[in-house]
Formats: structure tokens, C-alpha cells, sequence
């Protein structure tokens, strides 16, 4: 049986190779393995995909990864990716809402916030779903076109 195609990533925050306009490759005169972390489960993977939401802490910094295949007989150069912006490169989805009435009439009322990506502590942000937590909630009820009952709900 062939030895299967493992995959490594590593990662680097631009803040930690200096001018914000650099890419990091490896032309580069200084030996740039030594600035490069490995990624947190991403060592000699099977897998094509990896979690690295963990990893990018300052979601004002930017970051680089790279990923090289490895089989049992080669091992590929690294592929480098384009540059990722945490807070300028992130979309998240609103809030998703679904309303269900008992026959007695009682509403119930779930909220599915997005994914939420990590809390960053050394900036003191909270998470997405820390805020949405703290929001409050305007909720009206019509009937016939016509308003019935309106509540304020806070978290």
C-alpha cells in the first residue's frame, strides 16, 4: 500500500517579519524557517483542510501560510497563499431568526448567530457571540396588520 500525501501548514504574522508591505517567500537573504510557527494540528495531516481561526489572535495583523505535500519518496516546495486580514478579510452573516407559535398562542423565539471566530484578549474585543449576547431585542407582534404586543428583551 503507497504511503499517503501528508500536508504540513505554517503561518506567519507580518507584524513578526517587519514592514507591513513584505511577503514573505523564500528568497528572502535571512533563513525565513526560523520566523515561520507550525500550525496547531496541521503537522503531517491527511487532510487538505485545517482550522487555523485559533492562530491569528490580532485580528488587525496579517498573516501568510504555507503548506507543503509530503509523500513517502518526495516532498513538494512550499505553496505560499495570499496575504489574510483577519478584520478586513472576514465576512460574517447576521443573525439567523425563526419564530414558532403553539396553538395556545406562545411564541418561541431561536436565535442561530454565526460561527463565532475567537475571543482576542490582548486587544480586549470580545467574541461575536459575547456581543450579540449583550444586544438588545426589539420583538413586536402584529396581527391582522395590526400591532399587538411589542417586547424589549436584553441578554
Amino acid at each position: 500500500m503507497p504511503f499517503p500525501t501528508r500536508y504540513t501548514v505554517e503561518y506567519i504574522a507580518v507584524s513578526k517579519i517587519g514592514a507591513e508591505n513584505e511577503s514573505p517567500t523564500m528568497n528572502q537573504t535571512d533563513d525565513p524557517s526560523d520566523l515561520w510557527l507550525a500550525a496547531e494540528n496541521c503537522s503531517l495531516i491527511l487532510s487538505q483542510t485545517c482550522d487555523l481561526t485559533n492562530l491569528f489572535t490580532d485580528v488587525y495583523d496579517s498573516y501568510f501560510t504555507r503548506v507543503k505535500a509530503v509523500t513517502e519518496m518526495e516532498e513538494s516546495d512550499w505553496s505560499y497563499s495570499m496575504e489574510f486580514q483577519p478584520f478586513r478579510d472576514t465576512k460574517i452573516r447576521p443573525v439567523n431568526i425563526q419564530i414558532f407559535e403553539n396553538p395556545l398562542g406562545v411564541l418561541k423565539i431561536n436565535f442561530d448567530s454565526p460561527a463565532t471566530p475567537a475571543c482576542i484578549y490582548n486587544l480586549g474585543l470580545i467574541s461575536v457571540l459575547d456581543l450579540h449576547a449583550t444586544l438588545q431585542y426589539h420583538i413586536s407582534v402584529h396581527k391582522n396588520g395590526k400591532l399587538e404586543k411589542r417586547w424589549l428583551c436584553t441578554s
